[in-house]
């Protein structure tokens, strides 16, 4: 419950959390002491959890997203048996998917293979050749070499093989956000929504630079992507856009990947 209302900020690399005076204001019933916070290490809904203490009576519990495999547990036999359909082995067990590194090319190969195990194996990706799509995890040190590994990426975006969504052409971005919206849980939109936003802002920018006619709309997506307008060091600005983008893959594989739980 507490998970669903939180709304994250793409640009800050932090966890959801929840706070003890949230906590009693809405389960005033619940006798909140030691032995109930380490319980928290013991049970499997919460072992990713972490309690983090400013003092002996303040603390906020920070989220970690499997714990929304039981976001809909209403009761103590609702509990028990989501346990047992995650703990007792299916005929046909899903690949174990380990968290991509922080490269840009690894966030978008990750999301493609979770893409693929969620969506009938169909793929997500059509990169560039091998040889422009390595260049998303080169430093550019010069304007132009930054223009060069937008327009790989933009290349990436614009053949993304998002399915069709009724009244919706264009773009495949512009198919993402809808798609994804009927295909998730509703306390997963707000995440995808803004990642899809920083995507779509980088899309802008490379445009941006490339047609004078779509200046005025790519200011409006360097502040998405916090980035300052007009840019002067390009090398950091680069490398910025690099980890913003790696983490707008990494939101949306990661809430495909909860939903599949």
């Amino acid at each position: 419950m507490f998970r669903s209302k939180i709304r994250l900020d793409p640009f800050a690399d932090t966890k959801p959390k929840v706070t003890r005076d949230e906590i009693v204001s809405s389960r005033p019933y619940l006798i909140i002491d030691k032995s109930l916070l380490a319980s928290l290490d013991h049970e499997p809904a919460t072992w990713l959890c972490q309690v983090i203490t400013t003092s002996d009576d303040d603390w906020c519990i920070e989220f970690a997203p499997s714990v929304r495999r039981f976001a809909d547990i209403t009761s103590l036999e609702d509990y028990l048996s989501r346990m047992r359909d995650l703990l007792v082995p299916t005929e046909t067990p899903a690949m174990a998917i380990v968290d991509s590194p922080f490269t840009l090319p690894a966030s978008i190969d990750y999301l493609d293979v979770v893409w693929r195990l969620r969506f009938e194996k169909k793929p997500l990706v059509v990169p560039p050749r091998v040889e422009r799509s390595a260049k998303l995890a080169f430093n550019a040190a010069t304007q132009e070499e930054v223009d060069n590994r937008l327009s790989v990426l933009a290349e990436v975006l614009k053949y993304l093989q998002v399915p069709g969504v009724t009244g919706i052409d264009g773009h495949p971005l512009k198919r993402l956000e809808p798609f994804l919206r009927g295909e998730l849980p509703s306390e997963a939109h707000g995440r995808v929504d803004k990642a899809v936003q920083v995507l779509d802002s980088a899309r802008i920018i490379r445009a941006g630079g490339q047609h004078l006619s779509a200046q005025s709309e790519a200011a409006g997506a360097h502040s998405v992507l916090g980035l300052p307008f007009p840019i002067v060091d390009w090398p950091e600005a680069w490398q910025h856009i690099q980890k913003v983008v790696a983490r707008a893959f990494d939101d949306i594989r990661d809430e495909i990947y909860a939903s599949m739980s």
